[in-house]
């Protein structure tokens, strides 16, 4: 801004005048809506506030993982010709892991494992109650368990009715005496925007505060492994793909590509040919097709409450199975659906979705306009679940996943169902340790040791499979 003027010579600086300081002033001009960040980046940032916390060290491979190219696998149809696709799969490279799974030996798990023998293998894991074994073939001590048992929730999981006023706190109306004239208390400080309310909500519902809750977990023999899925995927740390799938001689399509992760919740349920089996949230039809390679179709039913969907796995049963007409397809909301039917229900729940909010913007739950749908999620699942326990026979099972690494959406659904289940009905569940089948599997997934009520698979580079969690739950009656 200071000009420099020739005199006699010698440069010399003079001050710039009033109508020269105008011409260099400038007004800052703001756009009249400024570019909206996108909504991928919105939910990595909700992501590295709330997952970072919880995974430690291991949440920049998580990120990084999430981000890159996710690992498929390749599930075998049994109703074609399965053998030429088995055949046509090895030949890539590609192993069962199934097969891979059942040759873990029981000693090579002992070597690597920090636990005795005696733990790893037989011992139940009691949440909040003290430590016991149960027999579920013991209808009797099942049935009487928790009779005479009464649930006394801890007092700071009540709403409070006495809110003491210190600074900015609220003051509860309801925990004042009638007489009390309210204009004797000083006004509050502050008053929130709906936005500001809105952030609270969702900080409030992504934290998970693990507590004691009355009901065991408990070890049972693991069932063997069903050699009738075969599901092929590439060794860890090789990123070769499969190519697309086609129709063979029996005018099906050979496999169908998935994560491997997927298979899992299945594998849980441990079914069997005439096991009576509801998939409560069944598009886009992957499980599905995984457990109509164990259940005759005559003994599936399968629900989703969007039409969109619904097409969408109707037409993928058509092109993988003989005889899809056969299959039970229903429309309904989930959550008003309480017939005791079932002897194996699946549960996977709609969640955030990790992998798809951080690299697509297109439908993704973060999106500003979609914060009250994202709130609600746990609710919602929680809601799915107590209606697949009440769907499911005494002395069934139900198995609950979700395709996120949320604690509050996972664990924490697990928990919330288990506590109003004991306090709102008769029902009589108990969880089932599913450890398991984190040892048999470990060659193939990385897990996550401290999840409390469940498995989960953790997304890394050399196996980029999940996230997954699943829960089985044994109802006892």
């Amino acid at each position: 801004m200071f000009k420099s003027v020739l005199t006699c010579g010698r440069f010399h600086l003079r001050k710039p005048t009033l109508l020269e300081f105008k011409r260099f002033r400038f007004k800052k001009k703001w756009a009249t809506k400024l570019k909206e960040k996108p909504h991928s980046s919105l939910a990595l940032e909700h992501f590295d506030t709330f997952y970072k916390p919880v995974y430690g060290e291991a949440w920049p491979s998580i990120r990084v993982a999430l981000m890159s190219q996710q690992k498929y696998s390749a599930l075998v149809n049994n109703y074609s010709d399965w053998e030429e696709s088995c055949s046509r799969l090895e030949s890539l490279g590609a192993k069962n892991i199934i097969q891979t799974a059942q040759h873990t030996s029981v000693n090579k798990l002992l070597k690597t494992s920090k636990q005795e023998p005696d733990e790893l293998l037989g011992a139940g894991r009691n949440v909040g109650l003290e430590s016991e074994h149960w027999n579920l073939q013991d209808h009797a001590a099942t049935k009487t368990k928790f009779d005479n048992t009464s649930f006394q929730p801890s007092k700071s999981n009540l709403p409070s009715k006495e809110l003491k006023h210190s600074g900015n706190d609220l003051i509860d109306p309801l925990s004042l005496n009638p007489d009390t004239n309210l204009s004797e208390f000083m006004p509050v400080d502050k008053v929130y925007s709906e936005k500001e309310i809105l952030k609270m909500a969702e900080v409030e519902l992504s934290m998970f505060e693990p507590r004691d809750i009355q009901v065991s977990t408990v070890t049972s023999i693991p069932p063997t492994l069903p050699e009738e899925l075969r599901i092929y995927a590439f060794n860890k740390g090789d990123v070769s793909t499969f190519p697309a799938p086609k129709l063979d001689s029996t005018n099906l399509v050979s496999y169908y590509l998935l994560d491997a992760a997927s298979i899992l919740p299945v594998i849980a349920l441990d079914l069997h040919p005439h096991d009576s089996v509801l998939d409560l949230c069944a598009a886009p039809g992957g499980k599905t097709l995984a457990t109509l390679q164990l259940v005759s179709a005559d003994y599936l039913t399968c629900n989703d409450v969007s039409t969109a969907r619904l097409r969408r796995l109707k037409e993928v049963l058509k092109w993988y199975h003989p005889h899809y007409s056969n299959i039970d397809i229903l429309q309904r909301d989930a959550r008003q659906m309480h017939e005791c039917l079932y002897s194996k229900v699946l549960v996977d729940v709609p969640c955030n979705t990790d992998r798809h909010v951080v690299l697509e913007d297109e439908n993704n739950l973060f999106k500003p306009s979609r914060v009250n749908e994202r709130l609600e999620l746990p609710r919602r699942q929680k809601d799915l679940l107590i209606a697949g326990i009440q769907c499911c026979k005494p002395g069934g099972s139900v198995v609950y996943s979700t395709c996120t690494l949320s604690p509050a959406q996972n664990d924490g659904v697990i928990q919330a169902v288990v506590e109003e289940i004991w306090q709102q009905s008769s029902i009589d569940i108990v969880i089932q340790d599913l450890s398991w089948m984190a040892s048999k599997f470990r060659n193939t997934f990385k897990f996550h040791r401290n999840c409390r009520h469940g498995q989960l698979v953790l997304p890394c580079l050399t196996a980029n499979f999940g996230p997954m969690y699943f829960s089985k739950i044994t109802r006892i009656k």
